[in-house]
């Protein structure tokens, strides 16, 4: 009886963990990493989708050579502890950003905002909020 119910426990627990679905991007910057850290906190993998998908915009703005006071994407360090062949875009395509690869603030107070180097992009960052 006891293996039976051990097999059952089990098949749960794998359950739960195949039911966590880990964005591609959260995958590319912590590799291996990403799953174990899920499984550990989810409340870690529940704050960066988050960050992801509803506190990072990608909008169109003219670069105003003179005026422009936005630090640069370029500024910021890479996030490659976890994936050591993480690179830097090359050339910027919005629908494909992966804001994890950068070193934002996440828990930021204010809103951020950083200019895509040499282009008409601006990266906005929303402050974080707690319900």
């Amino acid at each position: 009886m006891k293996p039976l119910l051990f097999m059952l426990v089990l098949s749960c627990f794998s359950l739960t963990v195949q039911s966590q679905t880990i964005d591609p991007r959260i995958q590319e910057v912590y590799g291996a990493k990403a799953e174990e850290f899920a499984n550990q906190n989810p409340d870690w993998l529940r704050s960066l989708t988050d960050f992801i998908q509803n506190r990072v915009t990608v909008l169109q703005i003219a670069e105003d050579p003179v005026h422009d006071k936005y630090p640069r994407l370029s500024e910021l360090k890479l996030i490659n502890k976890y994936n050591p062949a993480l690179q830097r875009d090359v050339v910027f395509d919005p629908a494909h950003f992966n804001p994890l690869k950068y070193d934002f603030v996440f828990s930021a107070k204010t809103k951020q905002v950083y200019r895509v180097d040499h282009t008409d992009y601006v990266i906005v960052i929303e402050p974080q909020t707690f319900k």
